[in-house]
């Protein structure tokens, strides 16, 4: 059956998705509660803020 095989694909792909999303969100919350701000300022760097 092809079910066999897709939902273990489906699965995985899901998982894969999620963190980014969840990081996204996260940025996205930052940015309207204006505490992003406070993160700019700060000596980080694009990959050690994410």
């Amino acid at each position: 059956r092809s079910a066999n095989y897709i939902v273990p694909g489906l699965f995985g792909v899901i998982l894969m998705a999620f963190p980014p999303l969840l990081t996204a969100l996260a940025i996205v919350r930052e940015k309207e509660t204006g505490s992003i701000q406070q993160i700019f300022a700060s000596p980080l760097t694009s990959a050690e803020f994410i």
